[in-house]
């Protein structure tokens, strides 16, 4: 399917042929600073309290327990007004893709079919369709992807996901929740283990400043969390221009959580399939999650100088 190639705003001919609104407070009166905070606020998303997620969804977790919405009415006020915040939903908000091994949040209000099963595979092609339905000029303004990805993904497909021309984002978060390691004895790696090599790629994402990297596992297993954390923070991944991502200066967060949840991974050898069951906890129990949080920044090396350049 082809999709337009000019937004709307490519079709205005400037501010020019524009109502300056002269009239209106807000553009009279308002400092630019100020009320382009005001759009920012208006254009955020927000929890959608009429639709919480189940308590027992796999997906829920602390920041993602409501269907999100966008109220975009502000765009349609006048000609001016959508020139100044045309590309805020995009900008400033994140895009979510769940790359596990069970399907995340349905998409919409259409329930989700076993046709439409959000499938590790299937959901590696759903973040380069996003991309495409989108003009350049709106690529452009992507400021956040995050991923809910398994190692096997994250290995396996992130490399392909940077290389696709259309994939632009100015932050890359990836998050690897404690039922998307590798857990269960006889798999090819056991445990919390990830391969550098899955970001090998990273250096195709035009426009990319920022990465960051969530690592979470049961509390019982938070030293080898530590050890597997300690050790991602040395990876370095080369961008365009001399510059590299690098950990440097860049303090680690932990957080930790609790949840009713227990993740049960089992894995069959003899096909190479992991399963995971999300079970409540007997009597109401509650399960102690705990979060690492890496974040690498481009920096410019000059020989043995290197130059931060901070996101705005």
């Amino acid at each position: 399917m082809a999709y337009n190639e000019q937004s709307l705003i490519s079709k205005l001919h400037g501010f020019a042929n524009l109502n300056p609104q002269s009239s209106c407070p807000l553009f009279t009166r308002f400092p630019a600073e100020i009320r382009n905070h005001v759009f920012c606020l208006a254009l955020l998303s927000y929890d959608d309290l009429t639709r919480p997620y189940p308590l027992t969804a796999h997906y829920r977790r602390p920041g993602y327990c409501y269907h999100q919405l966008i109220c975009t009415a502000l765009l349609q006020t006048c000609r001016r007004i959508y020139c100044e915040t045309h590309d805020l939903p995009l900008a400033q908000n994140e895009h979510v893709f769940w790359c596990t091994r069970h399907p995340g949040p349905p998409v919409g209000r259409t329930p989700r079919t076993a046709a439409t099963q959000n499938t590790q595979a299937a959901s590696a092609l759903r973040v380069g369709r996003f991309f495409r339905r989108l003009t350049p000029e709106q690529r452009r303004a992507v400021g956040t992807v995050h991923v809910f990805a398994t190692v096997d993904w994250l290995e396996a497909q992130l490399p392909a996901m940077c290389r696709a021309p259309e994939v632009q984002a100015r932050r890359i978060r990836v998050t690897i929740r404690h039922a998307d390691w590798r857990w269960a004895p006889g798999a090819r790696r056991d445990g919390l283990d990830v391969a550098p090599r899955c970001g090998c790629e990273l250096g195709r994402v035009r426009g990319l400043e920022r990465l960051e990297i969530d690592v979470e596992a049961q509390a019982r297993y938070e030293d080898k969390l530590r050890a597997t954390a300690e050790a991602m923070s040395r990876w370095r991944f080369h961008l365009p221009g001399a510059r590299v991502l690098t950990t440097g200066g860049c303090v680690a967060a932990r957080m930790q959580y609790e949840s009713r949840l227990d993740h049960r991974l089992r894995y069959n050898p003899a096909v190479e399939v992991w399963s995971c069951r999300c079970v409540p906890g007997p009597d109401g129990a509650r399960f102690k999650y705990v979060m690492v949080t890496l974040a690498w920044k481009a920096k410019y090396e000059v020989g043995s100088i290197s130059l931060s350049r901070q996101l705005d």
